[in-house]
């Protein structure tokens, strides 16, 4: 890590479109995103322990302050956060709704979250 990463400040664009979401972050942001999913992979996964990326990446300043740039920003499909065209926040990118969440689950919590099979086949 560079001297200049130590410290750096958290920062990224998360792109929604209809077929994907795309999360653009530097160094900071991606091991922020590695503690997080140690730490609750690692819990009991009853608890449902989980990681918000927006609310918990978030500086402090970003989310209670008049910061006007944000850390972590969202656009939406045909906004731009395209990484060979830079990556200026757009100032009206932080109003979207949309969040990204990880959470631990049990087998049993994923068996229910499975879609039914919409035949049956046979080998």
């Amino acid at each position: 890590m560079s001297d200049s990463e130590i410290g750096a400040k958290i920062r990224m664009c998360i792109q929604v479109s209809a077929t994907e979401t795309k999360c653009y972050g530097n160094r900071a942001a991606l091991q922020a995103i590695a503690t997080e999913l140690q730490r609750i992979s690692a819990s009991d996964p009853s608890e449902n322990f989980e990681i918000h990326l927006r609310l918990g990446l978030s500086d402090h300043e970003a989310l209670f302050g008049n910061c006007i740039r944000k850390n972590i920003w969202v656009v939406e499909e045909g906004d731009q956060c395209n990484v060979s065209q830079g990556n200026d926040v757009p100032n009206d990118a932080i109003p979207s709704g949309f969040e990204v969440t990880f959470m631990h689950v049990t087998e049993s919590q994923l068996d229910s979250l499975e879609p039914s099979p919409q035949c049956s086949c046979s080998p």
